[in-house]
């Protein structure tokens, strides 16, 4: 094994002591909220490790903790370092109708004509020091777990495209079975790519 790969494999162990991943409570959004912050998107010099476009406030997301149950967080040492959440079709569409979930008038009409029931994996944060250690997909694995038996047609994401292409977040989703069915353009002139794990993918 190289030495890169030695380093490596040494950091997804190290994240993975006293690695815990659970349901969140609303006490929880304040940290959410602040990993998130931290991760949004520098247009000027775009991470390499990933990013996120839309960051909500501390409300928007108790709101999403209240009206999901597929959401959940990675916790290292007590310190929240990681979380993920799903919407189940229904949720999406009354999140949309709310003006909740915004920015996404193309890719939202386009998800709701596809074969129910589905659901839309719509926003994950890993806190930078512990990228590429396997955070994703532990909390993935949670997800996992709770939707076995639920006869879901597909998982679906949308991912960033243009202007700036986010390659960590295809690079993962791919890795853990997605791809890419098709491409769209918002109205605020983001286009993102739709990606699927389904019957059909």
């Amino acid at each position: 094994m190289r030495a890169k790969e030695i380093v490596v494999q040494q950091m997804k162990e190290n994240a993975w002591v006293n690695l815990r991943i659970r349901k969140p409570t609303l006490a929880d959004a304040t940290a959410i909220f602040q990993l998130a912050q931290s991760l949004k998107l520098n247009k000027n010099n775009p991470q390499e490790n990933g990013f996120l476009v839309y960051v909500t406030s501390e409300e928007g997301y108790r709101i999403r903790i209240q009206r999901t149950p597929y959401f959940y967080v990675a916790e290292r040492d007590g310190e929240l370092i990681g979380y993920l959440y799903c919407f189940d079709d229904k949720t999406t569409k009354q999140l949309a109708d709310e003006g909740i979930l915004t920015g996404e008038d193309v890719t939202f009409p386009f998800l709701f004509k596809q074969k129910k029931p589905f659901i839309l994996a719509d926003q994950m944060g890993i806190m930078r020091k512990y990228s590429y250690q396997g955070i994703g997909k532990a909390l993935f694995d949670e997800f996992f777990k709770d939707i076995i038996g639920k006869n879901l047609d597909a998982l679906y994401a949308e991912i960033l495209h243009r202007p700036i292409r986010n390659h960590a977040s295809i690079s993962f989703c791919k890795s853990i079975g997605f791809e890419d069915i098709n491409e769209l353009m918002n109205s605020d002139s983001h286009t993102w790519g739709i990606y699927k794990v389904g019957r059909e993918a």
